[in-house]
């Protein structure tokens, strides 16, 4: 692909080390849209940058909430659930008494996790 494009003003980057070079690049927002557990590192190098997150990718959120959480409230950014489900979470709950909920049960690809509060 880099030769094919060599020609070009395109920067071509491929692989984990590519994703987190193209993701950490300074930039308003970053869509992280990668499917399972991959966006992650990802997601959470975009926010390192001081980036604002827009995740389409619920894993990320089920497996390291309290991280991407803790990473945006440092750098000053914010995190918008773009995908279906988490989406539609956000929006049922905004404005609520969160002391109210209990618990959030979601799916992440085809595996049954629970999201408690501390993790939205």
């Amino acid at each position: 692909m880099k030769n094919l494009l060599s020609g070009y003003d395109i920067e071509v980057c491929a692989g984990v080390s590519g994703l987190l070079e193209v993701a950490g690049r300074e930039a308003d927002w970053v869509m992280s849209a990668i499917v399972g557990y991959a966006g992650l590192l990802p997601g959470l190098a975009a926010l390192e940058a001081g980036a604002n997150l827009a995740l389409a990718n619920k894993e990320s959120m089920v497996s390291a909430g309290p991280i991407l959480k803790e990473v945006s409230n440092r750098k000053g950014v914010k995190i918008m659930p773009v995908d279906s489900e988490h989406s539609a979470i956000s929006q049922v709950i905004r404005g609520e008494n969160l002391d109210s909920l209990v618990k959030i049960i979601i799916t992440a690809s085809g595996v049954l996790l629970e999201i408690f509060q501390n993790l939205i």
